[in-house]
């Protein structure tokens, strides 16, 4: 009798944590409306007919909104056909204190052990195809050095003049920002053409 009236509430409870959990289609579709609305209202902000607070709202989202705002408003300004957004957008990515993924690629073989050192004081990694990967903290922007350091602050990232600028140690690396919205540019490390990738998120 005790195991009959057990097995009559394991079956009750059970059936009453279905009932809870289930969604139902009325709230389902409000919660899918309550994003599509929130999409809609950044993208209007974004693309507002006020250049400078179109700006303000993109660069404000990227510097403190969260992972799906940041992503939004990341995309409009990277892709954007205006330099100065792209620009706007970039200086608020270093605002926001990111991890900044960088690689050198270079298609020569063996790799000198200068290039390797240089690589590895920016605390990267030589990966198995022999490219450098670099994770860089970004600690933000010292105005003494008008430049955005790294944890060790260290210059990292320069913007000077519409020109973006990374730091290898060996000199300044311009950058250009090509169509994946990422920084890329061209530089001899210890005489050794090497490409830099800079992954910004987008």
């Amino acid at each position: 009798m005790k195991n009959c009236f057990y097995g009559l509430a394991v079956a009750a409870i059970c059936m009453a944590t279905a009932v809870t959990a289930q969604v139902s289609l009325d709230e389902l579709d409000q919660a899918m409306e309550g994003k599509e609305d929130q999409q809609e209202a950044i993208r209007l902000r974004l693309n507002d007919e006020n250049p400078d607070r179109a700006m303000a709202a993109m660069q404000l989202l990227i510097e403190k909104g969260d992972d799906r705002q940041r992503k939004v408003a990341i995309s409009h300004g990277l892709s954007s056909t205006n330099h100065d957004v792209q620009l706007a957008a970039v200086e608020a990515i270093f605002n926001s204190k990111p991890i900044l993924v960088t690689r050198w690629y270079s298609e020569e073989g063996a790799k000198s052990g200068g290039w390797r050192q240089t690589a590895e004081r920016l605390d990267g990694a030589i990966e198995i195809d022999g490219t450098a990967r670099m994770p860089i903290q970004i600690s933000g922007y010292s105005e003494e050095k008008r430049c955005w350091t790294n944890t060790k602050t260290y210059c990292v990232f320069r913007i000077n003049s519409g020109e973006i600028t990374f730091n290898t140690h060996g000199g300044w690396t311009p950058l250009m920002l090509d169509v994946a919205g990422q920084l890329v540019g061209e530089r001899f490390v210890f005489n050794i053409p090497t490409r830099v990738v800079v992954d910004l998120g987008a």
